[in-house]
């Protein structure tokens, strides 16, 4: 918290919260490039064909389960990277505060 003297406490909060918002963000838009990606690694795919199978996912998951089904499992992924994110974001501040 040295870092921090003089500056308004309000700032640790807002960090945190940009930190956490960040992470949501991030995940939920990654979350269907992530969805397909684990579900081609646990497939039974054979190394030769891997790139060209790879794009089957899409339709496949689509047609099967929905639109929301690229975002199954995001908010696990979500309540992992939040406190992760947020403590990241306020460090960097806190460090680059201090350094000057």
């Amino acid at each position: 918290r040295a870092a921090m003297v003089g500056k308004d406490q309000s700032n640790v909060y807002e960090y945190l919260l940009a930190g956490g918002v960040a992470g949501i963000i991030s995940r939920t838009v990654i979350a269907p490039i992530e969805r397909v990606k684990i579900l081609f690694q646990i497939s039974k795919a054979d190394a030769t064909a891997q790139s060209s199978r790879y794009w089957h996912y899409i339709p496949t998951i689509y047609r099967e389960e929905g639109l929301l089904a690229f975002w199954k499992g995001n908010s696990a992924a979500v309540i992992r990277v939040v406190p992760y994110m947020s403590i990241t974001f306020l460090s960097y501040e806190e460090y680059k505060f201090a350094l000057r």
